[in-house]
């Protein structure tokens, strides 16, 4: 993982800024441009307004500053309301806008940019718009009033009109085209917009002056009609002969820009997502939610921050959803902390009304997203195991880093790595030793809860960084790390089970370890020296499940012979195990019903065993709650009244013994 100022080195964001004039249009719009400079050259030179409508971040201001490139001949002016504060300074400040860029441009237009200045310094006291076929003033309320402020702003001799007339001589004298480019109207408060629109309806007709105006069409004809938008677009089509919409991107443009985004983001922080999830993302959650430049640099911009902040510990592909979530799914981003519980469940749901209660809690999440269709498939890719439970079935193994992942949901939920939550850094460097061949004590003194965790992790680790080609055969990974891992896991596993996940794990590693090597023969030498390497017979059950599953979920790596010599060797030091530590031992009923499975022969020793009330209770304590039928009390003498005469007495406090009766009423029904 890379620091973080490499990281926004290398990933700057980007600046809200259109494209320059002189620029190059990455979204190739050139036909566009170049029709839209011809439609001002041709206009007619009584005076034209024009409009140019897009949602807000859709590239008009770039279009703007493209269509200037094209018109060389022409006297562009730019002016931008949005900069002005309030209504009371937009008048004057349009005029002296418009008088001042035509004197600085060229020195024949001194005396109209004169003309238009004093224009404006005498509308500003009293503020003279024409509107819907009326002169309304700010102190309009009294027709003596307006008398005399109109006498006081045009003395005798002259008039509103004159002065009109006057602009219109110079301006034919000229002769040359003049552009006006009026951007970001709908960023404007509501009466700045009907106020720059009674402006524009104003000077419209001013001879050899073309008004390009730049808006969001629905956000004006809105304001405009008072909150109807028919009324708003027929008072629009008065001031605006002819209106042109932002070219619509494609989604394989979009879709485009979103993958370079991620591409120099992801290179930046050093991350390797996985290539199918991240094409799922962008196809069906990412290119659905964006429809301008912006959203898509917007988008790019967060990512540099949520990648470096703990971003090592959180898969990218699940990351990078997450940002979209936040960015364009909103509603659904911020119920996750509420949503964490339900979404990243572990269990099966056998029962009907908890499967309806979750499809219920789950559809009113999506409902809440405003975008049903992709709040769905955002769902179903970080989030596997819902689908899984509402059919019943389990949720599958992930690995730690996706937020399916209760813990690593909550490390990008506070941005934060728990102090009992292992490190990305910690787990790569155990991986790269591993793969070295290399010894790991140092590497795996943590306590209990970090040792799972990195337990959990390292499979994925190794295999992401062993390369495309697997690791290479190596003796010393099995006679060093593997003997490590393995030596570590037997002390932690000495006064609890470790997690199901963990031990899993352990058969991932012990697969990465021996597979590489040349044949059967050789797999078996080694696995035999695993089985040596510890002594408690919980730990040697799980390295023989590792190297000779009991089940065919996962790939035999030694040879039947091999494989049942290392399970009665098992067996063997079961059954030596003394009274005392039968009585006190975690995981107490697994271990027996493997014993009970692999050699039958056993079955009546370990009975007897049951005779015994504390390892009778312990072994009761030790069943996995899903089980329903063990399998040591299969054909146990008194099985039925030994379980009744327990799940009957008085519900012990708390420990083992509440345990065992717990499973004792499961097991008679008497919970039911």
């Amino acid at each position: 993982m890379t620091s973080l100022d490499e990281l926004f080195a290398a990933a700057p964001p980007h600046a809200d800024a259109p494209v320059a004039r002189g620029g190059t249009d990455e979204l190739r719009r050139d036909a566009f441009v170049a029709a839209l400079a011809s439609q001002i050259r041709h206009a007619p030179e009584d005076g034209f307004v024009m409009a140019l409508t897009g949602e807000w971040g859709s590239g008009k201001t770039s279009l703007l500053n493209l269509v200037e490139d094209q018109l060389p001949d022409e006297k562009v002016v730019r002016f931008n309301p949005w900069l002005i504060s309030g209504t009371e300074q937009l008048v004057e400040q349009f005029f002296g806008e418009l008088g001042g860029q035509l004197e600085a441009k060229d020195e024949r237009f001194k005396e109209v940019g004169r003309l238009l200045k004093e224009y404006g310094a005498r509308l500003k006291p009293f503020q003279v718009l024409p509107f819907a076929g009326a002169w309304i003033g700010r102190a309009a309320t009294a027709a003596e009033a307006t008398s005399k402020m109109i006498e006081a702003a045009f003395p005798a001799g002259d008039s509103l009109e004159s002065r009109r007339r006057g602009i219109r001589e110079a301006l034919d004298e000229q002769g040359t085209r003049i552009v006006v480019m009026i951007d970001d109207i709908d960023r404007l408060e509501d009466d700045e917009i009907r106020q720059v629109m009674r402006l524009v309806r104003l000077v419209g007709d001013f001879p050899h002056i073309v008004y390009l105006l730049a808006f969001d069409s629905e956000r004006v004809v809105r304001v405009l009609g008072g909150g109807d938008p028919d009324e708003g677009r027929r008072f629009l089509q008065k001031i605006v002969q002819i209106q042109y919409s932002v070219p619509a991107l494609e989604e394989a443009q979009l879709a485009a820009l979103l993958r370079a985004e991620i591409r120099v983001k992801l290179s930046a922080a050093r991350r390797v997502p996985d290539a199918e999830r991240l094409d799922e993302l962008v196809d069906r959650v990412l290119a659905p939610s964006t429809s301008t430049v912006r959203e898509v640099r917007r988008y790019g911009n967060a990512l540099p921050f949520a990648l470096g902040v703990r971003g090592g510990d959180v898969d990218p592909v699940d990351l990078l959803a997450l940002e979209a979530a936040r960015l364009f799914l909103a509603p659904l981003h911020d119920e996750l902390p509420a949503a964490a519980r339900m979404l990243t469940g572990t269990q099966a749901l056998d029962d009907e009304d908890e499967r309806a209660a979750l499809a219920a809690d789950v559809e009113e999440l999506i409902g809440a997203a405003g975008d049903e269709r992709v709040a769905r498939a955002w769902i179903g890719l970080l989030f596997p195991g819902v689908a899984a439970r509402l059919e019943g079935r389990a949720p599958p193994r992930l690995p730690a880093q996706r937020v399916a992942n209760r813990e690593t949901l909550w490390i990008y939920l506070s941005k934060l790595l728990p102090l009992a939550r292992i490190s990305s850094e910690a787990v790569n460097a155990a991986a790269d030793v591993f793969i070295a061949g290399g010894p790991l004590k140092e590497f795996l003194a943590y306590e209990r809860r970090l040792f799972n965790q990195l337990l959990e992790r390292l499979p994925d680790a190794v295999r992401d960084r062993g390369g495309a080609d697997g690791l290479s055969a190596s003796s010393e990974r099995v006679e060093r790390s593997l003997v490590d891992v393995l030596a570590r896991a037997e002390e932690v596993n000495r006064t609890r089970v470790i997690n199901d996940t963990a031990v899993w794990a352990l058969h991932e590693l012990i697969a990465l370890a021996l597979l590489p090597l040349a044949d059967a023969e050789e797999r078996g030498a080694a696995a035999w020296k695993l089985l040596q390497g510890v002594e408690a017979p919980r730990m040697r059950r799980w390295v023989t499940d590792g190297v000779f599953p009991s089940s065919g979920r996962r790939q035999a790596l030694v040879d039947d012979d091999c494989g049942w010599a290392m399970r009665r060797a098992v067996c063997a030091d079961v059954l030596a195990m003394p009274v005392e530590e039968r009585r006190e031992l975690p995981g107490l009923a697994v271990l027996l019903n493997w014993v009970a499975r692999v050699d039958d022969e056993a079955l009546p020793e370990l009975h007897g065993w049951l005779d015994d009330p504390d390892v009778f209770a312990q072994y009761l304590a030790t069943v996995p709650a899903g089980t329903e039928r063990p399998k040591l009390l299969e054909g146990l003498p008194d099985r039925d009244a030994r379980l009744r005469l327990l799940a009957e007495a008085p519900e012990p406090p708390r420990g083992r013994a509440r345990r065992a009766w717990s499973t004792a009423r499961r097991l008679t029904g008497a919970d039911a």
